[in-house]
């Protein structure tokens, strides 16, 4: 879906920390700059919803380092444009919270309608997450094989504890 685009400078962004997986999955739904930078639509119920947590500011706002930094390039409307350009925007604390747990949301209930659907095709846990990561150009390693892998491992979970509250309520 995403592709990589020019973009022209001097838009505004805002960077926020965000897991690597969740920053590609980003990408997957967004157009991106050849830097990585996601570029919002406001047409997109995604870009609405982080753009509407961004805030502005008449002087800069200090952050603290940034350990997974992703830049997002905000969308600029007849509405905004004068507030966008001529001050500084930023992302508390509480509202990357809330980006980083809206993303997160997301992409869990997308991954487990996935895996849903691959187990209909009677395809492996394997196989399913191995498309997931190709299909949303999730960078392939370890790490982001596993936080897939998690998201069905735990749906498993909760499927045996309420099988086994189904058997429990049917016994008595």
């Amino acid at each position: 879906m995403g592709k990589v685009t020019t973009i022209a400078a001097n838009l505004p962004t805002v960077t926020i920390d965000l897991d690597p997986h969740l920053a590609d999955y980003c990408r997957f739904l967004f157009d991106y700059t050849e830097d990585g930078a996601i570029v919002l639509k406001r047409n997109h119920d995604f870009g609405k919803r982080i753009s509407a947590l961004v805030s502005i500011s008449e002087t800069p706002v200090k952050r603290p380092l940034l350990v997974k930094p992703t830049t997002f390039i905000l969308p600029i409307t007849k509405n905004n444009h004068y507030a966008l350009t001529h001050n500084f925007c930023y992302v508390s604390k509480w509202a990357e919270e809330r980006i980083q747990d809206y993303i997160e949301t997301e992409f869990r209930r997308e991954v487990r309608n996935m895996f849903e659907y691959g187990y209909q095709k009677r395809y492996s846990q394997k196989e399913i997450t191995e498309s997931i990561i190709k299909g949303f150009n999730i960078q392939n390693n370890s790490l982001n094989f596993e936080a897939v892998k998690k998201i069905d491992f735990r749906r498993r979970e909760k499927i045996k504890v309420s099988r086994f509250l189904e058997f429990q309520t049917s016994m008595f």
